[in-house]
């Protein structure tokens, strides 16, 4: 007797969710999004957030009260605009795209992504970059990353569709939160055209991230149909600029890794190898942690 149907591939993906807004850079990544939506057949939940300002402590109450509810009001909306910019262009998802513009404050951002995260497979967010005062990208991959026990995919800020995920880099260590990249990563592996496995660094048996422990990972990720290339090796290299280096020099076009630091989401609460590639990729990162 059959306990499990056979009707489709085990890893699959049925809810992913992407942080964007009315930017250019905002509206592709969730053109992206919709796309990968469409290609694994899964519903689309796009969140517009209307980050709201804290209310000033000086200039006088009245005047602190009017400039804190002009604020509040536009940026309420502009997530009003762009909802309606993005429902206007996925008609291809039809009942499967929901769209929607929670406002909260900047502190409560990362428990606002932590929370809708965790009912969905995978979120998608962008790069935060140092000239984005409002920290509120910032704020999104915390909660994405680190609290919603999800994978998040966090696309550069181009500002159009790019293709990527045909040539993935994945960047290997013998610690659970790179185990967990690669399972998560599984239906995106399993699509690409090829993909190589890189050990940045020394390491060991024990740990299972020596060049023989690593032998290990390309047998079970050749027995999920992916397309691995040799594994590939930096011995004395800084994790971080290697694996960007490697990426590079490799033609990849999405990077998977290990998420590495906790809550809250600071510079110094990031390991070196994730800090650089949030700060630094030129190509998508699937982080997990």
């Amino acid at each position: 007797m059959k306990i499990i149907e056979e009707t489709e591939p085990f890893m699959a993906w049925k809810d992913i969710l992407v942080f964007a807004d009315g930017s250019d850079n905002g509206l592709a990544r969730a053109q992206m999004a919709a796309d990968l939506a469409t290609a694994t057949g899964a519903s689309l939940e796009v969140c517009v957030p209307a980050c709201l300002p804290s209310l000033l402590a000086s200039g006088g109450a009245s005047v602190a009260i009017e400039i804190f509810d002009e604020t509040e009001r536009i940026a309420r909306d502009d997530a009003t605009r762009a909802s309606i910019e993005i429902r206007s262009r996925f008609p291809q998802l039809t009942d499967r795209l929901e769209v929607h513009t929670p406002a909260a404050k900047l502190a409560d951002i990362p428990r606002l992504a932590g929370a809708l995260g965790r009912t969905c497979d995978i979120v998608v967010v962008g790069q935060p970059i140092a000239e984005d005062a409002s920290r509120a990208d910032d704020a999104l991959l915390e909660g994405a990353l680190f609290r919603s026990g999800r994978p998040c995919l966090m696309f550069p800020r181009w500002d159009a569709p790019r293709t990527w995920g045909k040539r993935i880099l994945v960047a290997w260590k013998g610690v659970r939160e790179a185990a967990r990249a690669v399972h998560d990563a599984l239906p995106l592996l399993q699509r690409a055209d090829a993909v190589c496995v890189f050990l940045a660094g020394e390491g060991s048996d024990q740990d299972g991230d020596s060049p023989n422990a690593m032998s290990r990972l390309v047998r079970h990720l050749g027995r999920h149909g992916v397309k691995i290339e040799k594994p590939v090796t930096e011995d004395g290299a800084a994790a971080g600029p290697a694996i960007l280096e490697r990426a590079e020099t490799w033609g990849a076009d999405l990077i998977v890794m290990g998420g590495y630091g906790h809550s809250a989401f600071r510079e110094r609460a990031l390991g070196g190898a994730t800090r650089t590639a949030i700060r630094s990729s030129p190509v998508p990162v699937l982080l997990s942690h």
